[in-house]
């Protein structure tokens, strides 16, 4: 005969890890785009079941076989003195990344989703960065282009015996080609110090974020990608709902945010 089971003390959940060594200077979120929304739940006396919370949820968002998800686990640290980490599940859909955090709290549950978006590049971005870089680059080159043509060209004169009536055409285009040059360097200027500046904010997102090429982005999301990320929260809501309603939790405490599913439209200012 089997001996009954012996009932056993809650086991430490590894949803919290303890710090080992240095601290970090990138945020939690780094590389997975730019936080937008945060929401939390709290289930008093409820924390005894931390572990099954998350393994319930992570299977229902992969039972849930939404168009191009997909659900994994992260081990995520956010910037500080001391190197803590803490077990997420990621739920991603194109641009959207919904991130799921449970930890206990004393006697309580506490279950949070963070959103994220990153979106594509921007054409026209692109195009106004392009342009700008060649219009620093240009006078450069055509200074140094001009300053050899008319450097041969005086040489060409003077291996020729006699003076010349007039200057040579290439000279004189020689001339032309480095008065314009000084003057779109000199208006190019501003845009030099603008893209030093790009240069330094691109440095720190990198730095902070993980994308140096976050400036190429859009700050504005469309209205496709607002449909995206009301689509994720609420499908993350509801299988979070139906996790507590499966292990016998308070699911009536997994409510919606009090502004409902209405992402801003601009998620960063510039």
């Amino acid at each position: 005969m089997f001996a009954p089971p012996v009932a056993q003390a809650p086991q430490p959940t590894t949803a919290l890890l303890p710090a080992s060594g240095l601290g970090s200077i990138r945020r939690a979120f780094a590389g997975h785009g730019t936080l937008i929304k945060h929401h939390s739940w709290l289930l008093e006396g409820q924390n005894t079941q931390v572990m099954s919370v998350r393994q319930v949820i992570f299977d229902k968002l992969v039972q849930r076989n939404l168009d191009q998800s997909k659900a994994s686990t992260e081990k995520l640290t956010d910037q500080g003195l001391v190197d803590e980490r803490r077990d997420y599940i990621r739920f991603r859909r194109k641009s959207t990344s919904v991130f799921i955090y449970a930890t206990p709290a004393g006697h309580d549950l506490y279950i949070s989703r963070a959103t994220t978006v990153q979106p594509g590049f921007s054409l026209l971005r692109v195009a106004v960065f392009a342009l700008m870089l060649l219009t620093v680059i240009m006078p450069v080159i055509n200074i140094v282009a001009g300053a050899a043509g008319l450097a041969t060209s005086v040489s060409s004169s003077s291996r020729t015996f006699g003076a010349p009536s007039a200057p040579p055409p290439t000279a004189s285009a020689g001339v032309a080609l480095l008065i314009w040059s000084f003057l779109l360097f000199f208006f190019g200027i501003p845009l030099l110090w603008v893209l030093v500046i790009a240069l330094v904010r691109s440095i720190a997102s990198f730095i902070l974020d993980g994308d140096f090429l976050i400036l190429l982005r859009p700050n504005n999301l469309t209205e496709f990608q607002r449909d995206e990320v009301a689509l994720m929260e609420h499908t993350t809501d509801n299988v979070v709902r139906e996790a507590m309603k499966q292990l016998g939790l308070d699911a009536d405490k997994i409510t919606a945010p009090p502004n409902g599913y209405q992402p801003a439209s601009r998620i960063r200012l510039i």
